[in-house]
């Protein structure tokens, strides 16, 4: 018993470290990454850059890790263009859903009030009003 506990262990390291590092598997839930989607969202942190399969994952992973990112990249949701968080708005709720369920839609902020109609959304969020406590709720 004790090998194959010991060979599980080395497994989940392994695949913690591929997380770690990008790989194809997302920094904070571990799902694999569609390179075609559009909730697709990196961070540079010491000159690594870690892939996530949405926003949610990727400001979890921020918030909860306190990391200290060098550098962000996730979609615009109207145009795809990609910014970092500190020029978009975050909006929750609505009836936008990302590839895990209720998720942050990163938007221009010319394009909030227009999305918070056509779709639904409760309000919109500027980054350091993202803590973990709020992501927890989403």
């Amino acid at each position: 018993m004790v090998p194959a506990v010991a060979g599980l262990a080395a497994l989940v390291a392994c695949k913690r470290e591929s997380t770690a590092e990008g790989g194809d598997r997302c920094g904070f839930c571990g799902m694999k990454i569609d390179p075609a989607s559009a909730w697709n969202t990196e961070l540079v942190v010491a000159g690594k850059t870690l892939r996530y399969d949405t926003p949610k994952c990727a400001l979890s992973a921020w918030r909860q890790r306190n990391l200290v990112v060098e550098s962000s990249t996730f979609q615009e949701f109207y145009t795809r263009a990609p910014t970092d968080a500190s020029k978009l708005v975050f909006a929750r709720g609505g009836d936008v859903i990302g590839p895990m369920g209720a998720d942050l839609v990163p938007l221009d902020p010319v394009s909030a009030t227009r999305f918070l109609h056509d779709h639904g959304a409760k309000d919109t969020l500027k980054l350091p009003d993202i803590t973990a406590e709020l992501l927890r709720t989403i």
